[in-house]
């Protein structure tokens, strides 16, 4: 059975890797690729961070009453990675090459950081909860629905969840 802490360093790796991809594409100068990489990656995160906020953190909370401070820490580092997001979005629709770089540097960092730290912060938390909670984690995570293919969703077709 997939714990949780595992279903989202799966899809903490997936949303790096889309990252990664990003800048390979701005390196190559391809500029239609970086576009389409950025969105997906885009996509991903807010997946990502919404399917957290509003199935996770509440069950986090109910569970482990002492996570308050936790989960607002959390919840401010997806309002600053929103910001960020938001603002690589329009040197990337604008094709500013050097500003491209430097945020996507910037939003690197952030994302290694915040994983990091909420792997460190939230996973304790999350090893509580029970076969429900991750089943429900896996269908909010579960839903950018691209048309098929090895991106259609966070987890692996046999990864035994869903």
């Amino acid at each position: 059975m997939i714990s949780i802490p595992i279903l989202l360093s799966t899809g903490h790796r997936l949303i790096n890797a889309l990252l990664m991809e990003t800048q390979a594409a701005f390196d190559e100068g391809a500029w239609a690729a970086a576009q389409g990489s950025f969105a997906e990656f885009a996509l991903r995160l807010e997946t990502h961070m919404s399917a957290e906020e509003s199935v996770l953190f509440p069950r986090i909370a109910a569970h482990s009453p002492d996570s308050d401070a936790e989960l607002a820490q959390c919840r401010r580092e997806h309002e600053n990675l929103r910001a960020q997001i938001q603002t690589a979005a329009t040197a990337v629709d604008t094709r500013e090459r050097a500003r491209c770089y430097e945020l996507m540097a910037q939003l690197s960092d952030a994302l290694s950081r915040h994983f990091r730290d909420e792997e460190k912060r939230l996973y304790p938390f999350a090893e509580t909860m029970d076969e429900d909670d991750l089943d429900a984690l896996a269908r909010a995570l579960d839903r950018p629905g691209d048309e098929g293919g090895p991106r259609d969703g966070v987890l692996p077709a046999d990864s035994g969840v869903h």
